[in-house]
């Protein structure tokens, strides 16, 4: 749900699609989704059983708008089936399944082969252009391969996003990247860096790339004074002119860090 699928999306038009059927007014479907989620919070907590909520969602609901005369289970049952019938892939799904697919053989093959194949430019578009996110799923297994064999010992530093640009797009390639990270291990990772810029690296030219340097990127306040790690490992998602790792290493010498190591998800042609 929400990885490959847009659950979200297949929820809301299975309301609608249950509502219509039994005539309930579509505008209630905000409310029972109100009811829906305080009902599986209650249930991470311990206070409902899993197949109570099934039901009782639907309940509350009639309860509250006065209807009575339509069956809570009915309704249940029939939300079931519509969401049942309902799938809807996030842009980019297909295509990581397919990449994928050789899992039976090595996903670490598959992987190397995706790496080195002929589509690396498109594929870099998809994904920070066109929203392809889940091929951060498929760059994180890479990513980790390399850190256990290479960097068991590191702190992974996050190259941060410029100022605003999750806010305004509501995502950020790196941030996905790392959230995934996190889920499939334990390693630490600090977010040790602070842009302060918001100019995009890749409407600049070589020339005024350099002239950025060592004024892009400073330690993040939170940890001034501080105890930092000895070792990091700057993750980034494209090594164009190295100018963002040079300066992202500078910030982290100068706060005294000893050993400063990179990986990068692409190097630029």
């Amino acid at each position: 749900d929400n990885t490959l699928l847009d659950f979200d999306k297949a929820e809301e038009i299975s309301i609608c699609n249950t509502f219509k059927y039994f005539g309930i007014n579509i505008r209630y479907s905000k409310r029972f989704s109100e009811i829906n989620s305080s009902l599986w919070r209650l249930f991470e907590t311990g206070g409902i059983e899993r197949e109570e909520i099934k039901t009782k969602r639907f309940q509350l609901l009639l309860d509250e708008i006065g209807i009575s005369d339509i069956s809570a289970k009915e309704v249940s049952e029939k939300y079931l089936y519509e969401l049942s019938c309902s799938s809807f892939s996030y842009n980019g799904a297909k295509e990581l399944c397919e990449v994928i697919w050789p899992i039976s053989t090595g996903l670490a093959s598959a992987i190397k082969d995706f790496f080195a194949g002929p589509s690396n430019k498109e594929i870099l578009f998809k994904w920070k252009l066109q929203g392809y996110r889940n091929f951060a799923y498929l760059f994180s297994k890479k990513i980790l391969e390399i850190f256990k064999e290479e960097f068991s010992d590191f702190v992974i530093v996050p190259v941060p996003p410029r100022p605003n640009k999750i806010k305004n797009q509501g995502w950020d390639q790196i941030d996905d990247l790392i959230k995934f990270i996190k889920l499939q291990s334990n390693i630490k990772v600090m977010n040790l860096l602070k842009r302060t810029e918001s100019i995009q690296q890749k409407k600049l030219n070589r020339e005024q790339r350099l002239a950025h340097k060592g004024s892009a990127y400073i330690l993040n306040k939170k940890f001034e004074n501080k105890e930092l790690p000895k070792k990091v490992l700057i993750i980034d998602d494209i090594l164009t002119t190295g100018i963002t790792l040079e300066n992202c290493a500078l910030a982290l010498k100068n706060a005294g860090i000893e050993t400063v190591s990179a990986i990068t998800v692409f190097i630029a042609d």
